[in-house]
């Protein structure tokens, strides 16, 4: 079912508030202009199809909402993990510059009591 959604969330959402709006229209023009002739005739249908359009609707904005929700939380989530990685790489490079500080002491060290022997 996610390939309908996917495939349909490129459309904007206005598509589907009119949709909506579209559909209760419907729905609205079927229960209360029953009475007339020319849409009496077609009542049930235009029910039916104001209920689908709404239903519809109500499905994709619902999905839209949802995703719009799982992309904020996937943009805090990456700030975190570029907020970490540079605090990574900060603590990196102190270790590094602590590590070669060390290691020219050493080499220091080893030189002068080479000497001394």
């Amino acid at each position: 079912m996610w390939q309908i959604t996917a495939l349909f969330s490129w459309l904007p959402d206005w598509i589907w508030m009119g949709l909506l709006g579209l559909g209760l229209v419907a729905m609205a023009a079927a229960w209360f202009l029953g009475k007339l002739p020319f849409i009496s005739t077609y009542r049930f249908g235009i029910q039916l199809g104001g209920i689908i359009a709404t239903v519809v609707s109500i499905w994709f904005l619902g999905a839209a909402s949802n995703e719009a929700k799982w992309q904020e939380k996937l943009k805090i989530a990456e700030e975190e993990k570029a907020a970490i990685e540079a605090a990574a790489k900060k603590a990196n490079d102190e270790l590094n510059a602590k590590y070669r500080d060390w290691e020219t002491d050493r080499k220091s060290t080893r030189l002068n009591s080479s000497h001394r022997l």
